[in-house]
């Protein structure tokens, strides 16, 4: 579930320990953007199959503003740094998924044939 704190700044984002294996997604978003809803219902969807701690920020927030996010809905993959991040503006669809399966690692699920 997502992590709606909007008072997280930089340094708390570097001690959430977001890494390769786990890393964290920050959702940018506002009640205002018509696509932003679908967004969080599809990244919710997908935290029951990759590994990711997921943060939802608001647009007008300090993070917004240092990752200079300037269309919604945003993603920023962060794993570790701030050498290494990924941001991704004005997503659409189905870019959410491809996003996510892209920086985050699959769970391993046994099922009951197993």
């Amino acid at each position: 579930m997502a992590d709606d704190r909007d008072d997280i700044d930089m340094d708390g984002l570097r001690r959430s320990g977001g890494s390769r294996d786990v890393p964290t997604v920050l959702q940018f978003g506002s009640e205002a953007c018509a696509h932003c809803p679908a967004a969080t219902t599809l990244i919710s969807q997908l935290t029951a199959d990759y590994n990711f701690l997921w943060v939802y920020q608001d647009c007008l927030s300090e993070l917004a503003e240092e990752f200079q996010i300037s269309k919604l809905p945003a993603i920023v993959v962060w794993s570790g740094d701030h050498t290494d991040v990924a941001i991704y503006q004005g997503l659409r669809g189905k870019q959410v998924q491809e996003v996510v399966q892209k920086h985050c690692v699959r769970r391993l699920v046994l099922d009951a044939e197993f």
